[in-house]
């Protein structure tokens, strides 16, 4: 039977993940260790979500082990908006993109929308990666990974393959965003530079009548950004010295921030409102496992959204539901890496 008679539609019209040919429009320097790619193309007509980014995830794919972008683009072919879907359907992204060998395939990472907007008449998404490893030079030294590598030498004109939402597909209440601190309008909010991009599009989506802080620990001064944060959540830089580890403000700082954010709980009730201890969470190890707890249905009128580096997550984590005792249904936790362990 013909592939005419077989096609039922496009990828566009059946996926719900599709595979997106991102274009570099500008690089734009940041700070030290710090690049916003702005990618554009026909493809990111079809990205996105029926509501507010906010912390939206996506993966891309950059080359390592032989492949190369030609290879990549081969292997995603069947997910492309514009690709022939046939009788069976969605294909399945994950286990379609496994099948084929790292060889040809490259490796995938996770980030997070930094916005997605308008420009030149073109839907175009910035991307901000963490240059880890890549020296002043533009030199790859120890814990850099293949998506900094590919990122250090990116310039206008190159593709960068993605994974994501098919704007016309994905529903309210999108798993890949993780921020759903329902009615709550009370927040505290913590990360460090992996985690920077996620708090800035929060920050600048929030309602303007939301209150609470906002902790943000980054390597360099060069890395603050202006946001656009409602006048009653207070944004705090916290610029780590050299030879600083990551979490060493951060850890202090939510300490501090905490115990004044459950005091200054409105309309809450037990231990949230009184600071009271809670049980010890589970141990989780962050070496073998991803750290990752988001829930919904949050009920009451403060929530807290936690990410970073795996272990400094467990400990802020263990110090907000134990030492605090604060509802696990009112804190999101992200282990957005390991340190020490690429590709985590």
């Amino acid at each position: 039977m013909s592939q005419a008679l077989t096609q039922i539609g496009t990828a566009a019209e059946h996926a719900e993940t599709l595979a997106f040919r991102g274009v570099v429009r500008r690089v734009i320097e940041l700070g030290p260790g710090l690049r916003r790619l702005v990618l554009g193309g026909a493809d990111l007509a079809h990205f996105g979500v029926p509501e507010a980014t906010m912390d939206l995830r996506f993966k891309v794919i950059v080359p390592a082990e032989g492949s190369t972008q030609a290879s990549i683009g081969r292997v995603l072919t069947p997910l492309f908006p514009e690709a022939p879907l046939g009788e069976g359907g969605d294909p399945g992204w994950y286990k379609m993109w496994l099948a084929s060998p790292v060889s040809e395939r490259g490796v995938m990472r996770t980030y997070t929308v930094r916005a997605l907007r308008e420009e030149g008449g073109e839907r175009v998404l910035d991307v901000d990666l963490v240059l880890h490893g890549v020296g002043e030079d533009g030199s790859l030294g120890e814990g850099c990974g293949p998506a900094a590598a590919w990122a250090a030498g990116a310039s206008v004109g190159d593709v960068l393959h993605l994974l994501g939402p098919n704007a016309a597909l994905t529903p309210e209440g999108y798993g890949g965003i993780d921020f759903r601190p329902g009615s709550a309008s009370h927040l505290l909010l913590a990360g460090d530079e992996t985690a920077a991009p996620a708090l800035c599009s929060v920050l600048d989506a929030l309602p303007r009548s939301a209150s609470g802080v906002a902790l943000i620990e980054v390597p360099e001064a060069g890395q603050i950004q202006p946001v656009h944060a409602p006048d009653g959540v207070r944004v705090s830089w916290l610029v780590r010295s050299p030879g600083q580890g990551v979490g060493s403000l951060l850890l202090p700082a939510v300490h501090e921030e905490a115990a004044a954010w459950v005091a200054a709980s409105e309309g809450s009730s037990g231990a949230a409102a009184t600071g009271a201890a809670g049980m010890e969470p589970e141990d989780v190890d962050v070496d073998e496992v991803t750290l990752w707890e988001a829930p919904v249905g949050n009920a009451s009128n403060d929530y807290a959204w936690i990410a970073g580096e795996a272990g400094v997550i467990k400990e802020i984590r263990r110090h907000l539901v134990r030492d605090l005792g604060v509802d696990r249904t009112r804190i999101a936790f992200m282990g957005y890496w390991r340190q020490g362990r690429a590709g985590h």
